[in-house]
């Protein structure tokens, strides 16, 4: 995490598991223009192809800005036309503020039961 004075670049982590046809992402830290790539490369070379659903825990996402949620966003569009379901799920209170905020609340939206 960037600390006050510090050169460090804010922190993601990801951390990816696979439930036969479910892909959790656990993200914690910062969501951001300099973490925004990580993420999208990680999940890019993580997404099998049997997976339908991937389920992204924002539980530790302690940050995220509008690069970070362009990039949720485009890993949506991209899980809908692959027909995959993304959503996330348990957002902290700021993450949430963020996406009542612009609309987005549909990212939270898990995929309906067969």
């Amino acid at each position: 995490m960037n600390t006050a004075g510090s050169d460090l670049p804010p922190q993601l982590s990801v951390d990816i598991q696979v439930h036969g046809r479910w892909l959790i992402v656990t993200l914690s830290g910062v969501l951001d223009l300099a973490t925004r790539d990580d993420l999208v490369t990680t999940m890019a070379d993580a997404v099998a192809a049997d997976v339908q659903v991937v389920c992204v825990d924002a539980r530790d996402l302690e940050f995220c800005d509008s690069a970070g949620l362009s990039a949720l966003i485009g890993l949506h569009r991209r899980a809908s036309a692959e027909g995959r379901h993304l959503y996330l799920v348990n957002p902290q209170p700021g993450v949430r503020t963020v996406l009542e905020t612009t609309g987005l609340t549909r990212l939270t939206q898990p995929p309906l039961p067969d």
